[in-house]
């Protein structure tokens, strides 16, 4: 069984056309865990009703906890599948292709959706987000190696996996850490080419303003360099 782990935030125009349209791609037994902080939106409300519409949804409304990190762990930690796979609830990665990212964990342990290898494109559109992406993770290949889009956050692992490594971090960069710490402890990574869209509806959370640009920023090159210095 596949468990689907979705964050969300503020997402209540997104979240049943996107459950619908996974139900639609994925053919095989799974279960879709919703992990919801409280959103001011009342994206919960519409998780609550999903989950009386699909027997695989489970809704995990988190009251007084706040965080990307800390929701995958918490979505993962109740999961029951085999493979594990979380991605955003926004539609900028396609649901389409969960199948091609989990027919690879037969082989390898762990799997990501990348823009940065031949057939991938972040057509995002905005040119700042899309430009600061890109030059970014050309520096986090050239530093840790191994692989090209370091902050993907559309991934596919074997349970053993997390359960070894676990997710720290506060926002988007408990990828680059949990991708170079699977790298070195020899799990082989598989690049699947995606093209990341425009989010369909809302704001995004990590471009929301200057300067929750600049803090995410920040802290993605804060575990860059960690990471970097560290295997020096």
């Amino acid at each position: 069984m596949i468990s689907i782990v979705l964050p969300t935030y503020n997402e209540r125009e997104n979240l049943t056309l996107l459950v619908e349209a996974i139900f639609r791609v994925v053919s095989e037994p799974m279960e879709l865990l919703i992990v919801d902080d409280d959103s001011p939106d009342h994206t919960w409300k519409v998780a609550e009703a999903l989950e009386k519409r699909f027997r695989e949804v489970r809704l995990i409304r988190r009251m007084e906890k706040r965080g990307l990190t800390a929701a995958l762990n918490e979505g993962l930690s109740r999961s029951k599948g085999e493979k594990l796979l979380w991605m955003d609830a926004d539609f900028s990665m396609p649901p389409e292709a969960i199948p091609r990212l989990t027919q690879f964990l037969d082989t390898y342990p762990v799997v990501i959706g990348s823009r940065y290898v031949q057939g991938g494109q972040d057509a995002r559109g905005s040119f700042f987000p899309v430009l600061l992406s890109r030059w970014f993770n050309h520096l986090a290949t050239s530093l840790l190696g191994g692989v090209r889009d370091y902050t993907t956050g559309f991934v596919a692992i074997r349970r053993e996996v997390w359960e070894r490594l676990g997710l720290s971090g506060r926002h988007g960069e408990y990828c680059i850490r949990f991708l170079y710490e699977a790298k070195c402890a020899g799990y082989p990574i598989h690049e699947i080419p995606y093209v990341c869209r425009p989010r369909q509806m809302g704001r995004s959370k990590t471009f929301a303003s200057p300067r929750q640009a600049f803090a995410h920023g920040k802290d993605y090159l804060w575990t860059l360099f960690s990471l970097w210095i560290a295997r020096a």
